[in-house]
C-alpha cells in the first residue's frame, strides 16, 4: 500500500468539484499522485470511469497511466474506461465523432483549429463537453498556442460542479523545441496557465504544491531539483549568465563526466539514458556506438512510431472479417517471434477492435490501428531491442533513470538557439531524469541541418574527392511504406513478397544492411543486408530520392553548375527490429498490394536505421548528335 505525504494527499483526495492548480516539480510523484486522483474519483466519490478525461502530453505517458492508474483501483479493468490521450487524440476522436467531413490530413494543427472552431458553434458538441465530471490536464506548461485555445474553449464549456486538475511545472517548459533540432514556431506562445493568469479565469482555480522530491536520495542530486530549480524560475535580465550559471552549477553537482570510449560496463546497462539537445548529436552518437558494436535503443521525435511485431506474425495473411480467441491462441503459437503475454495482446485487441467479448472485428482493429497515431498499447516505446537508450532531452520528458550522461550544448549552440531562457529549462529537464547518478559532458558542436519538407537531419561535408558528400538521416518517419513492403509497384510477385516477410520472420538483430537503387524499378532505392542482394526486404519510400536531390543540392558548392543525383548504393545501414505495419481498409494504398496484404491491411516491416555518408555524383550529359 502506497503512502502519500500531506501535499499529495491535498491533491488525490480533493473533491470531485474542486478545480486545482498544482505546482508539481520533477521528481515529486505528480505522475502517482494523478493516477491516485482517478482512482479516488471512482472508488471513493463514485465517479464513472468514463466521465474522467485525463489529457496526457505524450503518447508513450498514456500506457503508462493507464497501467498505474489499474494498480490504484479496487477494479483494476475500471481503468481502461478512463478517457485517457493526448489533446490531439482528444481532439480528433471528438471531431471525426461529431463532424462527417472530418478527416486525419496529416496537420494536426489544422484539426485542433478546426475542432475549436467546432467546440464554439455546435451546442450537440458543447452537451457532450458539458458530460465530463473531472477533467486531468498533465504537463500544462507545454500546452501553448492552438492547443492552449482548445482547452480553454473546453473550460468554457464544462458544468459548473465538473472538477479540474491541472498539473503544471514552468521550470519544465521546454514547448519551444518540440522538434528537438531548433525553437519552433509556438516558441514565445503563452502557456494555458499563463493565458488563464491573462483571462482572471485561474482565479477559479485553487493552487496547491507538491514540494518533496521521490525520485532520488542523492544529496547532489537533490540540491539540482530543488535549488538549481529555483534559479530556472527566477525573473532575471541576463539571460546568457543565468544559462551559465545554471549549466556550470550541473557540472558541479553532477558525478563526473560520461566515458567517452563507453566501457564494457556500460554496454550492458539497459538502464541508462545518454541525453543530447537535438536529433542530429543523437543520430551521430547512434552511429559511432554502432560502429564500436553497441547495441543500443534511440529514443527522439522523427523516428516511426512501431508497433509490436505479433500483430502481423499472428495477423498479416489473416483476411477473415473477424477473428475468434481460438484461432489466435493458434496462430500466436505457431509463429516464431511472438514473445509477451499471450493474454495482453488478445485483451488489447477485444479493447480496440472488439466485435463481442470474445470477437475481433478486423475493419474496425486496423482502421484503430492504421492511425497515425495508433493506440500505445500496441506501440514499443524506443527504436531497438537493448541497451543504454540515446535520444533527446526533449523526447524523455516525463522519463527516469538511474543513471543520465547529459551532453549539455556548448555556449555557442545557446546563443544560436534565440532563446535561452527556454535553453536553460531544457538541460534542467534533462539533469533531472537521473536517480542515481549523473555525468555531465559536452554536447556535439557540429552543424547539423534539416529538411523543412520531411524533417530529415543531414550534415554536409567536405568533398574528399569530386563529388559533394553529406551525412544523411536514414529511417526517419515515413521512410518505409507499405508500398514499399508489399505494394505492386516494387514486388514484381506477391511470392517475392512472402519471401520477403517470411526473411524478415527469421531475421537476426542487428542485421548490418544496404539500400542499392534499382534504376529499372522508378529508382527505388532495396534495403538487402550487406552481404547479400539478391532479394529485397524492403524498399525505402519515393521522400528518400526526394530528399536525396534536395540534400544533394544543398551539398554542392555554389559554384558548381552541375546537377546533383541521388547516389546508387548508401551503406552502413542497421536494421535494429521489426515492427507491424497497418494500412486502414478505406486507404486507397490498400488496392496497391499484394494479396492477401491488400486484404488484411496488415505486414511486416524492418526498423532500419542510419546516419550514413554519401557521395553524390553529377548528373551525366547526353551526347548531342
Amino acid at each position: 500500500m502506497q503512502t502519500w505525504d500531506s501535499d499529495q494527499e491535498l491533491v488525490i483526495t480533493a473533491l470531485p468539484t474542486d478545480r486545482l492548480v498544482v505546482d508539481a516539480g520533477p521528481g515529486t510523484g505528480k505522475t502517482a499522485v494523478a493516477c491516485a486522483r482517478v482512482a479516488y474519483l471512482i472508488d471513493a466519490e463514485g465517479c464513472e470511469p468514463s466521465d474522467i478525461w485525463l489529457i496526457s502530453f505524450t503518447r508513450t505517458a498514456v500506457a503508462e497511466l493507464r497501467q498505474r492508474i489499474a494498480t490504484y483501483m479496487e477494479d483494476p479493468e475500471d481503468a481502461y474506461s478512463v478517457r485517457i490521450a493526448t489533446l490531439d487524440s482528444h481532439a480528433w476522436s471528438l471531431h471525426s465523432g461529431f463532424s462527417p467531413e472530418a478527416r486525419l490530413d496529416g496537420s494536426y494543427d489544422s484539426n485542433i483549429a478546426q475542432f475549436t472552431d467546432t467546440l464554439r458553434q455546435d451546442p450537440e458538441v458543447q452537451e457532450y463537453v458539458g458530460s465530463i465530471r473531472h477533467l486531468i490536464i498533465d504537463e500544462a506548461q507545454d500546452i501553448v498556442g492552438i492547443r492552449a485555445e482548445l482547452v480553454e474553449e473546453i473550460l468554457k464549456h464544462l458544468h459548473d460542479e465538473c472538477g479540474v486538475t491541472i498539473f503544471a511545472d514552468r521550470a519544465q517548459s521546454i514547448y519551444g523545441f518540440s522538434s528537438d533540432d531548433v525553437v519552433d514556431e509556438v516558441s514565445g506562445s503563452e502557456t494555458l496557465i499563463e493565458r488563464l493568469g491573462k483571462a482572471g479565469a485561474d482565479s477559479a482555480f485553487d493552487h496547491l504544491a507538491l514540494s518533496q522530491v521521490f525520485r532520488t536520495d542523492s544529496e547532489r542530486l537533490l540540491q539540482i531539483f530543488s535549488n538549481v530549480r529555483q534559479r530556472v524560475l527566477e525573473d532575471v535580465s541576463d539571460s546568457a549568465s543565468r544559462f551559465r550559471d545554471v549549466a556550470e552549477t550541473i557540472k558541479q553537482l553532477a558525478d563526473g563526466e560520461p566515458d567517452e570510449e563507453f566501457s564494457d560496463e556500460l554496454r550492458e546497462r539497459n538502464d541508462l539514458l545518454i541525453l543530447y539537445r537535438r536529433r542530429g548529436e543523437a543520430l551521430f552518437a547512434s552511429s559511432q556506438l554502432r560502429q564500436r558494436g553497441v547495441a543500443h535503443r534511440l529514443r527522439m521525435s522523427g523516428l516511426p512510431i512501431c508497433i509490436k511485431p505479433w500483430v502481423a506474425l499472428c495477423l498479416a495473411e489473416h483476411v477473415e472479417p473477424t477473428l475468434s480467441r481460438q484461432l489466435f491462441s493458434e496462430l500466436w503459437k505457431r509463429m516464431p517471434g511472438c514473445h509477451g503475454d499471450e493474454e495482453a495482446a488478445w485483451a488489447a485487441l477485444i479493447r480496440y477492435g472488439g466485435k463481442t467479448a470474445s470477437l475481433v472485428d478486423m475493419a474496425r482493429l486496423t482502421s484503430v490501428l492504421g492511425r497515425n497515431r495508433p493506440p500505445a498499447d500496441f506501440c514499443v516505446p524506443d527504436l531497438g531491442t537493448s541497451g543504454p537508450i540515446v535520444g533527446t532531452i526533449h523526447a524523455s520528458k516525463g522519463r527516469e533513470a538511474p543513471t543520465v550522461h547529459l551532453m549539455i550544448p556548448p555556449s555557442r549552440g545557446a546563443s544560436e538557439s534565440g532563446d535561452l531562457d527556454e535553453e536553460t529549462r531544457v538541460i534542467f529537464v534533462g539533469a533531472t531524469r537521473a536517480k542515481t547518478e549523473l555525468l555531465v559532458g559536452e554536447g556535439d558542436k557540429r552543424f547539423y541541418q534539416s529538411l523543412d519538407s520531411s524533417g530529415r537531419v543531414f550534415r554536409k561535408l567536405k568533398s574528399t574527392g569530386s563529388f559533394p558528400r553529406a551525412q544523411v538521416e536514414i529511417g526517419h518517419e515515413g521512410d518505409i511504406d507499405a508500398t514499399g513492403v508489399a505494394g505492386t509497384k516494387r514486388f514484381s510477385e506477391a511470392s517475392d513478397v512472402q519471401r520477403a516477410q517470411e526473411r524478415l520472420r527469421r531475421i537476426e538483430l542487428p542485421l548490418h544492411a544496404r539500400a542499392i537503387m534499382q534504376h529499372e524499378n522508378e529508382f527505388a532505392y532495396a534495403i538487402t543486408p550487406e552481404t547479400d542482394d539478391v532479394m529485397p526486404l524492403a524498399f525505402l519510400a519515393d521522400q528518400v530520392n526526394k530528399d536525396m536531390f534536395d540534400i544533394g543540392r544543398r551539398s554542392a558548392e555554389r559554384s558548381e553548375s552541375r546537377k546533383i543525383r541521388p547516389p546508387d548504393k548508401i551503406f552502413h545501414l542497421s536494421i535494429v527490429g521489426i515492427c507491424s505495419l497497418i494500412v486502414a481498409p478505406d486507404s486507397a494504398e490498400r488496392e496497391s498490394l499484394h494479396y492477401p496484404w491488400s486484404e488484411s491491411g496488415i505486414m511486416l516491416a524492418p526498423v532500419v536505421i542510419g546516419f550514413t555518408t554519401v557521395s553524390f555524383p553529377f548528373q551525366k550529359h547526353k551526347k548531342k548528335w
